[in-house]
């Protein structure tokens, strides 16, 4: 049974969960390259223009978030006696789609490579070789389905857990580990969205889950909010807005407030019928979406031109259309391939 206190971290978990989902298909939808804009081509220009920076900006929340809700779900009442049954769990929902999604996606670049008409237009980064090495390389280290590098991040997490245990049992010794692990950035150049920020990010919300378990699932007056979300707006425009901090410690620093100050801001309720709907197939579109979003756009910039409207137009409503078509799609596997649908979609078997 679960309880009372897991449901509502639950709860919060799924709000927060396709709020980033949401985010994390936006950015992706970004595609201002191909498009001509200048802000003196009108308010449609100027439109999508600041709603790309505000996406670019919005973007650190995604591998923070995600990694904040995984690391206190997988330390949440943690013991060493329980880490096999974590891993069997994270073979489930964690390995087993990384290697599908990625293998079928590799599959998918090498066919649409020998195809004269689509080849043309693939990007060269795509067109991978029918070898193994590139099938471990292309498809699976560096993740021909573009979001499953999420997955092996998070793979490598689980699978230091009980290193990374030893270090966050005790409350001195696992802020020590913490801060090392902070200071270590200064050092070390990293994407923001490596393994290492990772490991970071999911090793804080472990420490909350351990020591701090009480104020993470806390009810919070709606003053509490307020202050959190004054918090989380400075802390993220003020510090990891400003460009000459891009990569640097002060974007794990800033991450480390404003995460844990949204998480505040998020309402602990049911899911309201549709976004129990989109839920349902939220991991289905996460992990499904890239292509499909990429195909939409070169259609429709083919087919409306390179102009400041269309790429509007382009930005709002291709993802839009793209999550309708998946969960259409995604409605049928889960009716009429139910065993198909849960193991693609990381869903334990009974």
């Amino acid at each position: 049974m679960v309880s009372i206190d897991n449901q509502k971290h639950f709860r919060k978990a799924a709000i927060f969960k396709i709020l980033l989902t949401l985010d994390m298909i936006w950015s992706h939808a970004e595609n201002l390259a191909v498009y001509t804009l200048d802000r003196s081509q009108g308010f449609a220009a100027a439109l999508i223009i600041f709603l790309d920076k505000v996406q670019l900006t919005s973007v650190g929340l995604i591998n923070a978030g995600f990694f904040f809700i995984s690391g206190f779900s997988f330390f949440s009442g943690f013991t060493m006696d329980k880490l096999p049954r974590k891993w069997k769990n994270r073979f489930h929902t964690l390995l087993i789609p990384w290697l599908i999604w990625n293998t079928v996606m590799w599959l998918s670049f090498i066919l649409m490579g020998k195809i004269p008409a689509i080849a043309s237009r693939m990007n060269m980064a795509t067109v991978y070789a029918p070898t193994f090495r590139s099938w471990f390389v292309d498809g699976l280290l560096h993740s021909a389905n573009g979001p499953m590098w999420f997955m092996l991040n998070l793979l490598i997490a689980v699978a230091l857990a009980p290193v990374i245990y030893c270090f966050i049992k005790n409350r001195i010794m696992g802020l020590i580990y913490i801060a090392c692990l902070i200071i270590a950035r200064y050092f070390i150049q990293y994407d923001f969205n490596s393994a290492f920020a990772s490991v970071i990010y999911f090793s804080e919300a472990g420490y909350i889950a351990l020591h701090m378990r009480s104020f993470w699932l806390r009810s919070f007056t709606k003053r509490e909010k307020y202050i959190a979300g004054a918090v989380a707006l400075a802390f993220y425009i003020v510090f990891y807005g400003i460009p000459c901090t891009a990569g640097t410690i002060i974007h794990v620093l800033v991450l480390s407030v404003v995460i844990p100050a949204l998480w505040v801001l998020v309402p602990d309720r049911e899911l309201l019928p549709l976004e129990k709907s989109f839920d349902t197939y939220r991991f289905w579109i996460y992990a499904s979406h890239y292509l499909l979003l990429e195909a939409i756009e070169k259609l429709w910039l083919i087919f409306a031109g390179d102009t400041p409207v269309a790429a509007l137009i382009d930005y709002l409503f291709a993802p839009v259309i793209t999550m309708a078509i998946l969960i259409a799609g995604g409605y049928v596997v889960r009716k009429y391939l139910p065993r198909i649908w849960g193991v693609l979609n990381g869903i334990i078997p009974n």
